[in-house]
């Protein structure tokens, strides 16, 4: 390992115990991106040890993957559950708790991001539609479509609506209730 900062992860085993570990919070397959959100805890490795760790346990089927609309999801498999059963007592305990934190972090991101959408497609006369929504399990919240004439003005509605879909939602049902706040 090049980097040896604070922290109790000091060795290429210690991030795959780490990452089989954090594995186990994740009911569904999960992207690499929130997989390394996840087990970025410890402050004693970075993204090229990861790397490594992960790409040894792809090899020996300790982690499996899945392809879900063109998107690598990874997961669990019987054999890094039977490894990770007997080797995470080798993380320190104050590890775990963190990783079980992060888990759930990321895990509620994940399914918060699940629940809007936010997508954009061109109009023959080049203007383009923006589409925004909240959806609930089963249930539609909110759909909003709004015109546009540029992708830069797309990809600003998209990503200020990912960041705070639930607060525009609030806002604007207080707007069409008619409780207006006093100033």
């Amino acid at each position: 390992m090049s980097y040896l900062g604070p922290g109790f992860i000091r060795e290429e085993q210690d991030v795959m115990y780490l990452i089989l570990y954090t594995l186990t919070f994740f009911p569904n397959p999960i992207s690499e991106p929130d997989l390394l959100d996840a087990v970025m805890i410890d402050g004693a490795f970075g993204y090229f040890e990861f790397s490594t760790a992960f790409q040894r346990l792809r090899e020996t089927k300790c982690i499996g993957t899945k392809d879900e609309k063109g998107d690598a999801r990874y997961y669990l498999t019987p054999v890094g559950r039977k490894a990770i059963e007997t080797l995470a007592s080798g993380l320190p305990l104050s590890v775990r708790e963190k990783a079980e934190r992060s888990s759930l972090r990321v895990l509620a991101r994940i399914r918060r991001d699940a629940t809007i959408r936010a997508e954009h497609k061109q109009n023959p006369d080049g203007s383009y539609t923006v589409e925004l929504g909240i959806r609930d399990r089963d249930t539609e919240l909110l759909t909003v479509r709004l015109q546009t004439f540029t992708r830069g003005q797309c990809s600003l509605l998209e990503n200020t609506f990912r960041r705070r879909a639930e607060p525009l939602y609030a806002e604007l049902l207080t707007l069409l209730s008619g409780d207006i706040p006093a100033e």
